[in-house]
C-alpha cells in the first residue's frame, strides 16, 4: 500500500509541474537577446516617412540611427511600416537583428517607390505566406490607381507562424496599408477592398490590421463603415476617452499634439483569443533625432490561453490548407 501511495504521489507532483508549465507564461529570446513574454505580441504600426525626402537635418541619414535604436529598445514582434522605400527597408534589416521583412513597391519599375511593408521578428515568427494587392478597382493589377487617388496604393498582408508554440495560437494573420490622403472616398472604397480580401480568404480567422489611414477618428464616412464592419480599434479600447496626435510634423511637441486625433491605427477583427492588454502612441526620442513626422503606435496583444470554441477549431482545421 505504502509502494501506490508513493507513487501516486509522484504522478500528482508529475501532473502539477505539467499544468504549471501550461499556464505561466513562457519566455524567449528577442531582437537583440533579452527575455519577451511568448504568450503576448507587441504590434506596432509606424510610419518611416520616405527617405528620400529632403528633409534637412531629418533627412533619413540623419535619423537613421535613432530608428535602429527604437526597433532594438522597444522590440517589436511585427511592425507595419509605411512610406519606406527598399533602400530604408534594407537600411533596417541590416542593422538589427532577427529583423525581416515581406512586402512589394506599390509603383512598378520605380526604384524609391514606398512600401507597406511587414517586419517580423525571425527569432519569434516564420513567416508562412504573403501577398501584396492593389487598393483600386483592379486589386490583382499591380500599379493600378483608383477613386481620384494621387498615387498608387497597396495593401499587404502576411500569414505568420510562432515558433515552439504549439499550445497556443500558432498563426497570425496580419494587413498593413496606408490609405489616400485627399479624398475620402478612396479611403473608404480601399477599406472595402480590405474587408473583401478578408472575406474572401480567412473569413473566420483573427484578423489584425495596421496602417497610416489618414483619416482621424471622428470622420466620416470611413471610421463609421470600420466600425460597423467589426473592427475594434486597440488603442480606444484601452483609452476610450484619450486622445493623442501621431502625425506631429517632425516637432515631436507632445502639448500640440496631445489632444489631436489619430492617423495611424492598429485594428482587430474577428477576435476569439487576441486581446489587447496595452496600448500607447511612442513619443520617446531614441538617439538624437526624431524617428520620423509620426510617432509609432504600439498595441500589446496578449492570448487567452483557454476558451471553448470547438466548432471554430474543427472549422479552423478544415481551414488550414487555405492560408
Amino acid at each position: 500500500m505504502e509502494k501506490y501511495k508513493v507513487v501516486g504521489g509522484i504522478i500528482t507532483i508529475f501532473l502539477l509541474v505539467i499544468i504549471y508549465s501550461v499556464i505561466t507564461k513562457k519566455e524567449t529570446k528577442g531582437i537583440i537577446g533579452v527575455d519577451i513574454e511568448e504568450d503576448s505580441v507587441k504590434i506596432v504600426t509606424f510610419n518611416l516617412r520616405y527617405g528620400s525626402a529632403d528633409d534637412g537635418e531629418n533627412s533619413w541619414e540623419y535619423r537613421r540611427k535613432s530608428v535602429f535604436e527604437y526597433f532594438k529598445s522597444v522590440q517589436p514582434c511585427i511592425m507595419g511600416t509605411q512610406e519606406g522605400q527598399l533602400f530604408q527597408l534594407e537600411d533596417i534589416k541590416k542593422n538589427v537583428p532577427n529583423l525581416e521583412y515581406v512586402g512589394d513597391p506599390r509603383s512598378i519599375n520605380d526604384p524609391y517607390s514606398e512600401y507597406s511593408a511587414i517586419f517580423y521578428d525571425k527569432s519569434i515568427f516564420r513567416m508562412y505566406n504573403y501577398d501584396t494587392f492593389w487598393l483600386s478597382d483592379t486589386p490583382e493589377i499591380p500599379g493600378t490607381p483608383s477613386w481620384d487617388s494621387y498615387h498608387p496604393r497597396v495593401c499587404t498582408f502576411g500569414v505568420f507562424e510562432k515558433l515552439n508554440n504549439k499550445e497556443l495560437l500558432n498563426r497570425y494573420i496580419i494587413y498593413n496599408c496606408h490609405l489616400e490622403y485627399r479624398s475620402r472616398y478612396a479611403r473608404k472604397k480601399s477599406m472595402e477592398i480590405i474587408n473583401k480580401h478578408i472575406d474572401d480568404n480567412f473569413p473566420t480567422y483573427e484578423i489584425i490590421l495596421l496602417g497610416d489611414f489618414n483619416v482621424f477618428e471622428e470622420d466620416e464616412p470611413v471610421m463609421k463603415y470600420i466600425n460597423e464592419t467589426g473592427w475594434s480599434d486597440c488603442y480606444k479600447t484601452i483609452h476610450p476617452n484619450k486622445k493623442m496626435g501621431t502625425y506631429h510634423k517632425f516637432t515631436g511637441d507632445l502639448e500640440k499634439f496631445k489632444d489631436k486625433p489619430r492617423i495611424d491605427y492598429i485594428l482587430i477583427k474577428n477576435i476569439h483569443s487576441l486581446y489587447p492588454n496595452e496600448s500607447y502612441v511612442d513619443t520617446k526620442r531614441y538617439g538624437d533625432h526624431l524617428t520620423s513626422d509620426h510617432f509609432p503606435l504600439v498595441c500589446k496583444l496578449d492570448l487567452q490561453l483557454y476558451h471553448n470554441d470547438d466548432d471554430d477549431d474543427d472549422d479552423d482545421d478544415d481551414d488550414d490548407d487555405d492560408l
